[in-house]
């Protein structure tokens, strides 16, 4: 797995791969003058290979959102072993999850953030293809899932 971002948000994205023992092959950032952080080597974004397997480990939405139409990479969302999901919660694509999430609540964003409360489960859902759901997470209802490869719990 690779990171796209490698100053702060990063820092927390690798510990939480690192707690759930998933290798990280490096990090991408358009900033050239990094070349490591935290013992990973830090590569030019001209990099990046088409479907390769990534997190994009910059806290801002609006800009992760921009990166990952850009870039057409295998975008996967991770889970703090120490967060605890409720099984009748929903995550978004591309979540990073570094706390709890209750009962029937839609979570998105990296840090995962609560945005829909009281799931009703009568309502459709639009989810893409590839989507896989580890450890009891539901991805169903309310939630349009067209990017979401993978959920690490």
């Amino acid at each position: 797995m690779y990171l796209y971002g490698a100053s702060g948000h990063a820092k927390v994205v690798i510990d939480i791969a690192e707690a759930l023992n998933i290798p990280i092959q490096g990090l991408f950032d358009d900033n050239e003058a990094i070349s490591q952080l935290l013992n990973y080597s830090v590569y030019a974004s001209s990099s990046i290979q088409k479907n390769m397997e990534m997190i994009i480990s910059i806290g801002n939405n609006e800009i992760r959102s921009q990166l990952a139409q850009k870039y057409q990479a295998k975008y996967i969302s991770l889970i703090h072993p120490s967060a605890i999901v409720s099984s009748r919660a929903m995550i978004g694509v591309e979540s990073i999850v570094v706390k709890d999430i209750p009962d029937n609540v839609i979570a998105h964003g990296c840090p995962a953030k609560v945005f829909m409360r009281e799931i009703n489960n009568n309502k459709q859902s639009a989810v893409g293809k590839n989507v896989i759901g580890e450890g009891g997470i539901n991805v169903s209802h309310y939630i349009h899932c067209t990017v979401l490869e993978k959920i690490v719990a």
